[in-house]
């Protein structure tokens, strides 16, 4: 398997400082490439998925495919191993299940989920943001919940703590993952002995 770095400066979608800059973040850091090009600001999603998908062979799915995700889909896995092995149900055809993955050749994984859910299981592959804001997304309605919708407490009284509480929409955060990138900053890096 081609190395993802090498995948997007043949591509052109970074430059070798760029690249450098991210994989130094990884490596003190920690997390992986695409998600630190992403926060750099040296990336989009639907470039970084194009890469993905050359990468491993799957097809593609976006952040916004993900938030579309019917709630009796998503909830045909249990949440503590989507959230464990980055997994989200998104689709269903008949006997298919449609799932985006970190890492969709995963064998060991997609095995586990046909047999958990009785299906075949079709990989597809997503960012790291992506599943991320996807798995974060409630899966029971807030009424069967018992608990009240994200944002400032419904009353006839507003006061302005109640502003502090809100919280932007599952589309909108969609919606800014695939945000045009930002210009790259003048790459300069520093090594330490």
């Amino acid at each position: 398997m081609r190395r993802l770095g090498e995948i997007l400066l043949e591509k052109g979608f970074v430059s070798p400082d760029g690249l450098r800059s991210a994989l130094e973040a990884c490596r003190r850091h920690g997390g992986s490439l695409g998600g630190w090009l992403m926060r750099l600001g040296l990336l989009t999603e639907s470039k970084l998925l194009e890469a993905l998908a050359e990468q491993t062979g799957c097809p593609p799915v976006s952040a916004l495919e993900l938030a579309a995700a019917p709630r009796e889909i998503r909830t045909l896995i249990p949440l503590s191993f989507a959230k464990r092995h980055m997994v989200v149900p998104f689709a269903r055809q008949g006997r298919n299940l449609d799932v985006a993955m970190l890492n969709p050749n995963d064998l060991v994984v997609l095995d586990e989920l046909a047999s958990m859910t009785g299906m075949v299981v079709r990989p597809h592959v997503a960012t790291e943001a992506a599943l991320s804001v996807a798995l974060a997304l409630p899966t029971v309605p807030h009424a069967e919940a018992g608990t009240a919708p994200p944002g400032p407490p419904r009353g006839r009284e507003r006061q302005w703590r109640q502003f502090w509480q809100l919280e932007a929409s599952g589309p909108e955060l969609f919606r800014a993952l695939d945000a045009p990138p930002w210009p790259a900053p003048p790459a300069a890096v520093a090594t330490f002995p």
